[in-house]
């Protein structure tokens, strides 16, 4: 799982996304919060694949930095 964060004008954001197969899991929210969870599933795991680096551009684009702590065990 990669997370991600955005602090700055007032808000203190996280967002996490992972991709098992065909489907990518998404989890976003304040930070110290458990926020919420969405999922899409595609038909293929290049599709996907796809969908989680378009998301991942997106949420860099906005500001986003990743603190993933590639220690970590999946989800």
């Amino acid at each position: 799982m990669r997370r991600f964060e955005y602090i700055g004008g007032g808000s203190r954001k996280f967002w996490e996304i992972e991709r098992v197969g065909r489907n990518v899991f998404c989890r976003f929210g304040r930070l110290d919060t458990s926020g919420q969870t969405r999922s899409w599933w595609s038909n293929s795991e290049l599709a996907a694949s796809v969908m989680e680096s378009d998301r991942i551009a997106e949420m860099l684009a906005k500001g986003y930095v990743e603190v993933t702590k590639w220690n970590e065990p999946p989800m």
